[in-house]
């Protein structure tokens, strides 16, 4: 499998470019609801969009170490066996797609800093930003190398760990792409190149070396790199010999000279200080990662208007959105669920108990992402970047709506479930979060699809469930999806809604 066509985990993998659907609400020609003024399509920003990924980096580094922790004792269980078991081709599948996952993740962190620094305010937030950007890099490197040092002498563990996966979008071949990409001697030339710079701006002379003298959360991500590139640093060295890829006595020598060259192109493209600290950070997390990103559909304000006037609460959202952490889940045509909660109104008269005094008065929704079980808003997730929405409403009784929404307000404040764990309750993944409270109620009976050798619910799994009994426990609210051979909007319903469905379904 080429560098350039890696695929990292599947859960970023968009199936797109469908043809034939007719009806629903046609554009308008108005200003698309979904482009903000800011370009930021209603994400957080600033201060406080810096403050969430850091927690996400700091989320994905305590699941990466238990990623590694099992990628040792998996090693050191079947290293020296052959004739791998389905139970162990299922083990070393889950251990691959939790391991890809949190890369994707990181890299979308990373890829969304590479021109967006230039947005923030305030001189703190940009070189935050930038500290930001060679972390997540140095994260990505350093996991990588621990991850291929715990397997690469146990060629019956690469064997599994090569093999594809469709269930989970791990495509073959995966194990040996990442080593390929890891002892590349062009990323071991932009991981140099960005150490270089990095030690030169936090120098006590440099920008952010005088910037992190007043400032702890920045002095803690500086000492945060120094051990991601140590240890990372130690593992590529291991790996090198490993793979005899150079003689040790001549490696440092050649890898500053291309290190020298890289810097000279550099200051030729006037990049220097800051700016070639995230020119290089982000040049070395490219090539070991492939985040497909899908332009946006862009809805109308008359669009969302009718949007707000079909959904209830109770009401299931099934998306799949473009951008930073919003697929985290296992691959298909449609990625993430949510739960509409309704506004004010409609959840003061449903009498829905709760102990939470930040309530949104707007249309509410109730997700679990990847800083846990959350409020947002229906605006909010509309006007980002939202490819395909399908809503669809459970057919219960005012009684058991109530109890399916009391216990999705109960999950309120709960931490995301990183290993999709469907038999846990302490953490919860977006469609756990509908699994979990609506399982049971009015007739549903969810048909869990085994992967990786345990029970999991994907929002495609939700949507065909629907299909197979369009008279059954749910009924199609509406289908948002892009026109054909356009970005622009359109909102079907009934009949057509369900042929739409089903012919993104069948890709």
């Amino acid at each position: 499998m080429k560098k350039s066509a890696l695929v990292m985990g599947g859960v970023l993998v968009l199936l797109a470019g469908c043809t034939g659907w007719h009806g629903g609400v046609a554009r308008d020609g108005a200003d698309t609801f979904s482009q903000r003024a800011d370009g930021r399509t209603g994400a957080a920003a600033g201060a406080d969009r810096l403050a969430v990924d850091i927690q996400f980096l700091d989320a994905f580094a305590e699941e990466i170490s238990a990623v590694l922790l099992e990628a040792g004792v998996l090693a050191q269980r079947t290293g020296g066996r052959t004739g791998f078991t389905a139970e162990d081709l299922d083990r070393h599948a889950y251990l691959m797609f939790r391991f890809q996952l949190c890369r994707s993740a990181l890299w979308d962190i990373a890829e969304s800093y590479r021109s967006e620094p230039a947005l923030l305010g305030r001189r703190t937030d940009r070189l935050m930003a930038q500290l930001i950007s060679i972390r997540t890099a140095m994260q990505i490197t350093y996991s990588d190398s621990q991850f291929l040092l715990h397997f690469h002498d146990h060629e019956e563990s690469r064997a599994a760990l090569n093999h594809g996966y469709p269930l989970a979008g791990l495509e073959a071949g995966t194990y040996d792409a990442i080593l390929e990409t890891a002892l590349d001697p062009a990323n071991l030339d932009a991981r140099d190149a960005a150490w270089h710079y990095f030690l030169a701006e936090t120098a006590p002379g440099g920008d952010i070396g005088r910037a992190m003298e007043d400032d702890a959360s920045m002095r803690a991500m500086v000492e945060s790199i120094h051990l991601y590139h140590t240890f990372g640093e130690a593992a590529i060295e291991r790996l090198l010999g490993k793979r005899g890829v150079i003689f040790p006595a001549f490696e440092n020598r050649i890898r500053q000279s291309l290190a020298a060259g890289a810097l000279k192109a550099a200051g030729e493209a006037g990049l220097t200080g800051v700016k070639a600290l995230g020119h290089f950070s982000v040049k070395l997390v490219r090539p070991l990662t492939h985040s497909p990103l899908a332009r946006p559909t862009e809805f109308t304000r008359d669009q969302v208007d009718l949007m707000k006037t079909l959904i209830q609460p109770g009401d299931i959202l099934l998306t799949y959105a473009t951008g930073n952490l919003s697929n985290l889940f296992l691959p298909g045509v449609f990625k993430h669920g949510m739960v509409y909660a309704g506004n004010d109104l409609q959840r003061d008269t449903l009498q829905i108990r709760h102990n939470w005094k930040d309530v949104p008065r707007r249309q509410a929704l109730i997700e679990a992402v990847g800083k846990g079980v959350i409020w947002n808003d229906l605006d909010a997730i509309v006007g980002q970047k939202i490819t395909r929405l399908a809503v669809l409403r459970p057919r219960l009784t005012a009684e058991e709506r109530r109890g399916f929404l009391q216990g999705v307000y109960d999950y309120l404040g709960h931490p995301y479930d990183l290993r999709f764990d469907f038999s846990c309750t302490k953490r919860i993944c977006c469609t756990e979060l509908i699994y979990h409270t609506l399982d049971g109620r009015g007739g549903i009976r969810f048909p869990m699809v085994m992967r990786f050798g345990m029970p999991t619910l994907a929002a495609d799994d939700i949507l065909n469930y629907y299909l197979s009994a369009p008279e059954g426990p749910f009924s199609m609210v509406f289908l948002g999806v892009p026109e054909q051979d356009s970005h622009a909007g359109t909102v079907l319903t009934g009949a057509d809604a369900d042929s739409r469905l089903r012919t993104l379904l069948s890709r």
